[in-house]
């Protein structure tokens, strides 16, 4: 019995999105963004990272800023709070009541209650968070991109020993942790790696060979995992994107300055969270930050039912509910 390919997708579509386009391979990826809102931060908050959470009912992003975690509620922007920490901190992570920031100047990692902003600990030390520039949680483990050393520390989420470290790295900054799989990101200098902790094996993501095309970082700074539906993204600040891969490191497309949409200028820090919903902090022309939140549109379930449905090389036209994406329609044939 002969085994079936795997069917192409194709995609044309309109309304006010913008559309995940890969131009070299010449045919169009399962989902696409649509832009929903932008909103400023205060001009003295200058954020370089962010994180989102459900917590008492409302979903909020948290933002290292200039002497504080600004929180805000994620979708409006509308302010509702402040938590003081010191000068200095760079990344930050919300995990089950608990906020985790990286301080540089103290080389250790903050944690503080959700709910008050109490500091409840700290965890590192010189050798094991020097500059820390990125952190992440999850149910087992605290990781820490130590940048001063080249690593990445691993910490116990519960007693903050450390637990081992990754090697070597080349000056890690923002981390993502996919919580389902146990799979760390960091953003290195010009690529993104991926760490499977259960085995201490990597892999080079968007790594350049010498020159920077699609698919490849100049400066990566942050990085966030869509967990269900397996895709991670990554801002690049100095091209101006947000690139856009598979768990695997597959490249998947990418959007900014180049292709028409220049909604964003410098990104920052990125996340994921909602109702698959992205989170980006970027600088805007002025000097100012703003956070632009993005719907993505997975096409994943009619996808997979055309696959399986599909029993010849015959080309399948099949529109998908217009008030989800406006009138897309997908095309699908054998590859």
């Amino acid at each position: 019995m002969s085994q079936r390919k795997r069917p192409i997708l194709g995609k044309r579509g309109m309304g006010s999105k913008v559309v995940a386009s890969n131009t070299e391979e010449q045919h169009v990826l399962p989902f696409s963004f649509q832009y929903k809102i932008s909103y400023p931060l205060p001009e003295d908050a200058q954020p370089n990272d962010v994180s989102v959470s459900l917590h008492q009912g409302t979903l909020k992003l948290y933002a290292v800023q200039a002497g504080d975690v600004g929180i805000y509620e994620a979708r409006t922007g509308n302010p509702l709070g402040t938590f003081a920490i010191p000068k200095g901190c760079m990344g930050i992570d919300v995990h089950k009541g608990k906020i985790y920031i990286g301080s540089r100047s103290s080389h250790q990692i903050l944690v503080l209650d959700q709910t008050t902003g109490e500091k409840l600990a700290t965890l590192g030390d010189y050798d094991t968070c020097n500059y820390v520039r990125g952190v992440a949680a999850d149910d087992d483990h605290v990781y820490a991109s130590n940048n001063g050393k080249d690593t990445i520390s691993v910490f116990d989420v519960h007693s903050y020993e450390l637990k081992k470290s990754f090697s070597p790295c080349s000056t890690p900054q923002c981390l993502a942790v996919d919580r389902t799989r146990g799979n760390v990101y960091a953003a290195m200098h010009c690529y993104l790696q991926k760490w499977d902790i259960s085995t201490d094996t990597k892999l080079d993501i968007g790594k350049s060979e010498g020159s920077h095309g699609r698919g490849t970082f100049q400066w990566p700074r942050g990085v966030a995992v869509d967990e269900l539906h397996e895709i991670v993204f990554v801002t690049d600040e100095p091209a101006g994107k947000l690139r856009v891969f598979d768990t695997e490191g597959k490249y998947f497309c990418e959007f900014g300055k180049t292709d028409g949409s220049e909604i964003f200028y410098h990104p920052f820090g990125v996340a994921f969270g909602g109702n698959n919903e992205v989170f980006l902090c970027s600088q805007q022309p002025r000097g100012t930050r703003a956070i632009h939140v993005f719907q993505c549109i997975y096409m994943w379930p009619v996808y997979k039912e055309i696959c399986c449905a599909l029993e010849s090389p015959e080309s399948v036209l099949y529109c998908y509910p217009k008030d989800i994406v406006h009138f897309v329609i997908l095309k699908f044939t054998y590859g």
